[in-house]
């Protein structure tokens, strides 16, 4: 009875861990800015509900003088910078580029491959029963606008 040489050597080939690594490898540059991307939109959508107090307030005015607001402390807010965070710079009601609109402005020190595009501008646009709002990107790039944006 001889024995099989191969029997007595168990696990993979060279070969096989070298394919094993060049897939895992294929998957990581594929998923990485993707994930980067995903991770952008989410921080940038975190922010987003900072405005709902000016966007209540701006709706208010509206359906009570039919006029809009045109800075911070016409609508009784405090000065723009007042409402940063780590990733916001500040939250700002302007007459540009449309009255009443909410502009918010994230720091590019935080996230940095918005650079100087870091501004999302919310719209306020009266309809027959109310104020609708919409979501422009401002000056920030489509690929990290969060959904509600887009």
């Amino acid at each position: 009875m001889t024995r099989d040489s191969r029997a007595d050597c168990a696990g993979y080939t060279i070969l096989e861990l070298m394919i094993a690594l060049f897939i895992v490898s294929i998957l990581a540059v594929v998923a990485l800015p993707s994930y980067h991307g995903y991770k952008m939109r989410t921080q940038i959508a975190a922010e987003l509900p900072l405005a709902a107090p000016m966007k209540l307030a701006i709706t208010e005015n509206y359906l009570t003088n039919m006029s809009w607001f045109g800075n911070n402390s016409d609508a009784g807010f405090l000065a723009k910078e007042t409402y940063s965070t780590k990733l916001l710079t500040s939250i700002e009601i302007s007459n540009t580029p449309v009255a009443g609109a909410i502009i918010l402005t994230y720091n590019s020190d935080e996230l940095p491959q918005l650079g100087s595009n870091n501004t999302i501008i919310f719209y306020p646009s009266a309809t027959k029963g109310g104020v609708t709002w919409a979501c422009d990107a401002g000056t920030i790039v489509e690929k990290y606008l969060p959904p509600q944006c887009r």
